[in-house]
């Protein structure tokens, strides 16, 4: 073998081993970093969705004038549904300034005033986790705001899942100023319905929807990770609880959480459905890098 084709040979073989390793290092390294760019993208665009809907819940004190004096419980009812008759929910958009549930159950449980309208027609409904009589008292929104001393701890604030879909509540006690003890519980809703979940998904400019865990079909319960198949799953921070990712094809993926009921337990699962456009430039960048 002369020197000249010694040489070529070197020089075909160098090139080969160039290529090969240019590909594996775009391959294995450059391209998973692409990959975990559009990961962590899409957790955090559900994770803004999450935190839209834990800001409306923080805030949902906001949204009734509650009475500071009143000469008696009736009295109290009279200034709190003039409120509630205002912020009731008539409107066909969304708004987080309305209210689709009041009720105000006395120290026994007792059953004052109750006023529920039903998601779509917007007409009186009938729930079974609320009473028309008499609410129990173990029951989880009276519980701790009938305590004995009363503190910010004593409201109940959250998602509860019911027949007519998840709704966002708050339970405060009925407490004069300088008053040893409360004189009930006063209790507001709002449903976390379609028109809802639509408008956080215009807000954040993110293909997020939202699903009940207990209406899942088989096949959409088995992509669930285990966490979210127990109810015994927690977390400390459920806003930014674990997120999973799942690639559907080459050109989507999807981020998928939980939002949590007052109990702690998961309720619903939410997905963050994005475009990969990373990865597909990235795989176009490679494409011509390559050659």
């Amino acid at each position: 073998m002369n020197l000249r084709l010694k040489i070529l040979l070197s020089l075909i073989a160098v090139f080969i081993t160039y290529v090969v390793i240019d590909s594996a290092i775009h391959q294995y390294v450059v391209m998973p970093r692409f990959v975990a760019l559009e990961q962590f993208q899409a957790t955090k665009d559900l994770q803004r969705c999450h935190a839209s809907i834990q800001r409306d819940v923080d805030n949902f004190h906001l949204v009734l004038d509650l009475p500071t004096q009143w000469d008696g419980m009736q009295d109290y009812v009279e200034q709190t549904t003039e409120c509630f008759d205002r912020r009731r929910g008539r409107n066909q958009r969304y708004s987080d300034r309305h209210l689709d549930m009041l009720a105000i159950v006395d120290n026994d449980g007792n059953v004052i005033f109750q006023s529920i309208l039903a998601p779509e027609t917007k007409g009186q409904a009938t729930i079974e986790l609320f009473p028309t009589e008499r609410w129990p008292l173990t029951h989880p929104l009276v519980t701790a705001s009938l305590a004995d001393e009363h503190s910010e701890s004593s409201e109940k604030r959250g998602i509860v899942m019911t027949e007519a879909g998840p709704m966002i509540v708050l339970a405060r006690p009925i407490v004069r100023e300088d008053a040893a003890h409360a004189e009930g519980v006063i209790v507001v809703g709002r449903f976390l319905d379609q028109k809802a979940i639509t408008a956080k998904a215009e807000q954040t400019d993110v293909n997020f929807q939202v699903e009940s865990i207990d209406q899942l079909s088989i096949a959409a319960r088995e992509t669930l990770p285990v966490s979210l198949r127990s109810k015994e799953y927690r977390s400390r921070d459920r806003a930014n609880a674990r997120i999973h990712i799942r690639e559907i094809d080459e050109e989507n993926l999807v981020a998928q959480g939980a939002l949590f009921d007052i109990e702690g337990n998961p309720a619903l699962i939410t997905y963050a459905f994005v475009r990969r456009n990373i990865s597909q430039e990235g795989r176009i960048a490679m494409h011509y890098a390559i050659g």
